[in-house]
């Protein structure tokens, strides 16, 4: 923290409240005025503290920062200390959510006076002593939060890496970031005005407010509802032509995979696979399942304007388009695509969920918040066939993600990749050739998303990562692999 010298002067009528004529003095400014501070007692000087901010952008969303607030400044309901003048309240991240734990309680000191200020000796002064705020320890890791910003070299997105039996934050880190330590004492108005414009969105937070198809992420919860409902086994044999026709549509998968299982088709990504087993399952157990593992609930992180989401059912698409549910809409719910929009922590919890024995774990950004997670009652055999897929997207001979692989001392990862459009694939473009990512403008690349977890043999880390208009969850992937690996350098292996 660092301080300001301000003068004042106490107002005669109403509330007695001091306006402010002048902060930011220099010692020059000060000498002559508090020089006379007994001629003029209604005039008084003030060294207030200001926040400061070490990690400038590398905590910005998590953090946030502190400045006026003038409609709470004008409205009577609000107590005396949020009416005084350049008085500083929370305004994002921790420091809005938490505003009444970090500020305390205001004291008073009730006086009488004369009509000409001078206090009455004859009546007993009463005090309350002010209670100081709180110290917030978080859970943010300041090593993986630097770390982030040097491994996150795209526009915008998200990364998320949290402990999957604590729900303990490490590292959440939104893109573009912005520089707290602009926002110390007098906020920077040109600076903000940048971020405000910024097509980027720099003042968003992505890890909770960003919403995004999860793609082919999502085939992880479809594949665990599938086995659950029995409508498959890990033998289970698609053979994947490169498309799949329902009713007079053709859906595509990316590629011809031939004939695939269970696990060969987490580790490829085959969206017949997936087209298939969701019409076998049907939306309302598709919809269940990713409800139990977190998706289109709030997860209730400790941070102000987190999205809810939303996972495709019939009464969704009824709000939305006025229009009945068709079995197009299950083939394409079935690949994270349709109405379906998560964030990325709402992605994290899922993955988490996952890989933590079944438990109903919560996101924390404050040490032991939450303790007690119910169980969610997981075949743990279910489990492991999908750590096994999800093992070879990472390190499988296809795998979609194999140039994420990395081994820390025989600690490995795994996880899934996801790549979701943003834009349809035109009937011309089938037939001449898909236009390549690169040769697009960037805001209509794919989005690249990425869920993972580390070590593979005992999860105790998971990754998050979402590259907005990455062109492919591979690239998403490789973020993910450096922040699990960070993450296993400075933890280790076990809890």
């Amino acid at each position: 923290m660092w301080f300001f010298i301000s003068i004042y002067i106490i107002k005669q009528q109403g509330e007695n409240l001091p306006i402010l004529l002048k902060k930011d003095l220099t010692w020059k400014e000060m000498a002559p005025i508090g020089a006379k501070e007994l001629e003029n007692p209604a005039i008084f000087i003030e060294t207030d503290i200001v926040r400061q901010y070490p990690l400038k952008e590398s905590a910005s969303h998590v953090i946030g920062y502190v400045g006026i607030d003038k409609q709470m400044q004008d409205k009577k309901r609000y107590r005396f200390l949020y009416k005084t003048p350049d008085f500083r309240i929370g305004k994002s991240g921790i420091e809005r959510f938490y505003n009444e734990r970090l500020t305390g309680e205001v004291g008073e000191l009730v006086q009488m006076v004369n009509a000409t200020g001078k206090v009455s000796e004859s009546f007993k002064p009463q005090k309350k002593e002010a209670i100081a705020g709180e110290d917030l320890k978080l859970t943010i890791d300041a090593r993986l939060q630097k770390y982030a910003g040097e491994a996150f070299a795209e526009k915008s997105g998200s990364i998320t890496i949290m402990d999957c039996h604590t729900g303990e934050i490490l590292c959440s880190s939104s893109f573009p970031q912005y520089d707290l330590s602009r926002f110390e004492g007098k906020i920077d108005s040109s600076y903000y005005g940048d971020l405000i414009t910024d097509s980027y969105k720099p003042l968003l937070n992505k890890s909770i407010e960003g919403l995004y198809s999860p793609g082919s992420t999502f085939k992880i919860l479809v594949a665990l509802a599938g086995l659950k409902e029995g409508v498959i086994t890990p033998k289970t044999i698609v053979n994947c032509k490169g498309h799949l026709q329902v009713g007079n549509h053709k859906f595509h998968c990316w590629k011809k995979h031939g004939k695939v299982n269970l696990v060969k088709a987490i580790e490829g990504s085959c969206d017949t696979y997936f087209y298939k087993l969701g019409l076998k399952l049907g939306i309302d157990k598709i919809h269940a399942m990713a409800t139990k593992l977190g998706l289109g609930v709030k997860t209730g992180i400790s941070l102000v304007g987190e999205k809810k989401g939303d996972v495709s059912n019939r009464k969704l698409k009824a709000k939305i388009l006025g229009e009945k549910w068709v079995l197009g809409d299950t083939v394409q719910a079935s690949i994270g695509q349709g109405f379906t929009l998560t964030t990325p922590l709402q992605l994290a919890v899922m993955i988490a969920r996952l890989v933590n024995g079944g438990k109903k774990v919560l996101p924390s950004l404050i040490p032991n918040e939450k303790n007690n997670f119910d169980d969610l009652d997981f075949n743990p055999t279910h489990i492991e066939i999908l750590k096994e897929g999800m093992f070879d997207v990472i390190n499988g001979k296809y795998g979609t993600a194999r140039g994420s692989v990395f081994d820390v001392n025989g600690i490995k990862m795994a996880g899934k990749t996801g790549t979701t459009q943003v834009r349809r694939i035109s009937k011309q473009e089938r037939r001449t050739g898909v236009i390549h990512q690169d040769a697009l403008p960037w805001h209509l690349r794919h989005h690249a998303l990425f869920v993972g977890y580390a070590p593979t043999d005992n999860p105790r880390f998971v990754a998050s990562v979402v590259i907005e208009h990455g062109k492919g969850g591979s690239f998403a992937g490789r973020i993910a692999s450096k922040m699990l690996k960070k993450t296993i350098e400075l933890y280790g292996r076990t809890l």
